[in-house]
């Protein structure tokens, strides 16, 4: 599930994000990049959850079960939507004359790396 969960992210959202920059501008894409943030933060509240089998929401409590989930899934899903965001963002002038994908997700695939090692670290700093 997580090996098809971040190839969407790293080859089906800059897809999308660039059909929204280029039908709706800048103002369509930020929302798009705003739901896609948002349905991770959702996504990643529901896994915090007893319910979906997470068996840590039972000993340590959801609350923190829940907040070690949205950091996680902020460093590892939504810093390379918002990197590809940003990046598509700042070719806004022109984004037909670019390639399809290519600068995009070179740059989503650094910040996954960098996302990954961000919560490595975030995750043996927690007691």
């Amino acid at each position: 599930m997580v090996v098809v969960l971040e190839s969407a992210l790293v080859l089906v959202f800059p897809a999308f994000a660039l059909w929204a920059a280029r039908t709706g501008g800048t103002g369509r894409l930020w929302r798009v990049t705003a739901v896609a943030l948002a349905l991770i933060g959702g996504l990643a509240l529901m896994a915090a959850s007893a319910g979906f089998g997470n068996r840590l929401a039972a000993q340590q409590g959801y609350g923190r079960t829940a907040l070690g989930t949205l950091a996680l899934a902020a460093l590892v899903g939504g810093l390379p939507i918002l990197a590809g965001a940003v990046t598509l963002h700042a070719a806004a002038p022109a984004p037909q004359r670019m390639g399809p994908l290519r600068p995009r997700r070179g740059c989503r695939l650094v910040a996954l790396l960098l996302g990954r090692i961000a919560a490595l670290y975030v995750l043996r700093a927690l007691p």
